[in-house]
């Protein structure tokens, strides 16, 4: 039976298509109390001086054809209420690329016991690579590091806007906004990427992150913790602390790129005065060159109402990228580079299972990656103590990223598909895969299944 006033002359062409009011989208993203897999423990590594997490392990799946590693993060029963937000976040955002990929996790309600098992990065994270420089002298290949900083500004701006992020009204109505707002050196992980043939970042831990709809939860509970739950690593909380926004993410990656150029630890802000200095003029520090400092300096303006949005930065980068003049990185797959004495430790692939983990084939070759041990912590979740289980309840009710196929057809009734990502042409931020390996967006519908 025809749907009544579905060809209504009155309305208009196509009338019937367009919904008057966007639909509430469910993820249809299930907590386990079990894991799917056999997970068998290889090595432990502790708490690894961090409060957030309840120990971090090395750990195999049992009888795997393809003998791969991966790891598990464990959470303590005291920041218990911080699992179905963490669990909840690491599943919206599996499709990126520059985002840690959650491969299986559980959730014991009775006994406060949960993990999240992850891809193995094999090169270990930022912090390990600022402590390395600072120890032996090193210095990061420039064009690793602009590599970098483009690929975590293309993560920003998927976790900010999605994968259409000029498309306001998308953003608006089909995209649960993520702020990560305690990224430092040691949640950046890096990754041996065999087919892109260099080192590549990954976005980790957001145990501390906010959605957009939990800031909607909170507008409604309590108000007063929406723009001042900052949770932030003294030295990386910006200007604005204790208040956060978009901006506190760009101000964040930047100054983990800085303190990767000039080897700092542990940099000095308003909230750690012990810390040491920066140029703010120079951020990446002389070594570097002028486009890198200046753009540096551009993400890293005081005030939060000027700051660029990621999208701007990752246009900029990509142009100053493309138009520079720096010699040849002869050894992309080396953080320092083999005449800095400090390769990665392993020459093989250390394969992520990606979006067809769990019964298809892999063409897998190289044996097991060694391992550079990493925290996946964050010694101030102490401050969100306060903020009890108060997302629990709606953790099941969060937005995910909408297929592009159901939202063509939602939208607009069917019809051709439209490029994964980013529209073509122009600088707008894909893949970084894509933008450094020169490949063009699938047009497959297949490509948009949900990951693990």
């Amino acid at each position: 039976m025809q749907r009544k006033g579905a060809n209504d002359p009155r309305k208009g062409k196509g009338a019937s298509e367009q919904p008057k009011f966007a639909p509430k989208l469910r993820s249809d993203f299930k907590l386990q109390d079990q894991p799917r897999r056999h997970w068998i423990i290889v090595q432990e590594f502790g708490q690894n001086g961090g409060g957030c997490n309840g120990g971090v392990a090395k750990v195999e799946i049992k009888d795997d054809p393809v003998d791969r590693f991966f790891f598990e993060k464990r959470f303590d029963a005291n920041v218990f209420f911080l699992v179905h937000k963490e669990i909840s976040l690491l599943n919206q955002l599996g499709d990126w690329p520059g985002v840690v990929k959650m491969v299986d996790h559980f959730i014991d309600e009775k006994l406060k016991k949960a993990s999240v098992y992850m891809e193995y990065c094999d090169a270990g994270d930022l912090e390990k690579v600022i402590q390395d420089s600072k120890k032996g002298n090193k210095q990061v290949h420039e064009r690793k590091i602009w590599q970098w900083l483009i690929e975590l500004m293309d993560t920003l701006v998927y976790m900010h806007r999605g994968p259409e992020p000029e498309n306001d009204r998308k953003v608006l109505m089909y995209w649960n906004s993520v702020y990560h707002r305690d990224i430092k050196p040691g949640n950046i992980l890096l990754k041996t990427d065999h087919k892109a043939g260099r080192i590549v970042t990954k976005m980790a831990d957001f145990g501390c992150s906010v959605s957009a709809h939990w800031t909607h939860m909170a507008k409604r509970n309590k108000p007063e913790q929406v723009s001042m739950a900052s949770a932030l690593t003294p030295g990386y909380d910006p200007p604005e602390h204790p208040e956060y926004s978009g901006a506190t993410d760009v101000w964040q990656v930047a100054l983990v790129i800085a303190c990767t150029c000039s080897s700092i630890i542990a940099p000095w802000s308003k909230e750690w005065p012990k810390g040491q200095r920066w140029d703010k003029a120079a951020p990446a520090g002389r070594k570097y060159s002028q486009k890198l400092n200046a753009i540096l300096a551009w993400c890293l303006t005081e005030d939060k109402t000027r700051r660029p949005k990621p999208l701007e930065i990752s246009k900029r980068a990509k142009a100053d990228y493309a138009n520079i003049n720096l010699p040849p990185d002869n050894d992309p797959m080396s953080i320092f580079g083999r005449e800095g004495g400090q390769p990665v430790q392993s020459p093989q692939p250390a394969f992520s299972p990606g979006p067809a983990f769990g019964g298809q084939k892999h063409n897998f070759q190289g044996q097991r990656p060694g391992l550079n041990p990493h925290a996946f912590s964050d010694p101030e979740v102490e401050r969100m103590g306060n903020r009890g289980a108060q997302y629990n309840d709606s953790a099941q009710d969060q937005r995910s990223p909408m297929p592009m196929a159901s939202m063509n057809v939602m939208m607009h009734g069917g019809g051709a598909y439209p490029p994964h990502g980013y529209a073509p042409g122009g600088h707008a931020p894909g893949s970084p895969d894509d933008y450094f390996s020169g490949r063009r967006y699938s047009r497959d519908p297949r490509d948009y299944r949900r990951g693990c």
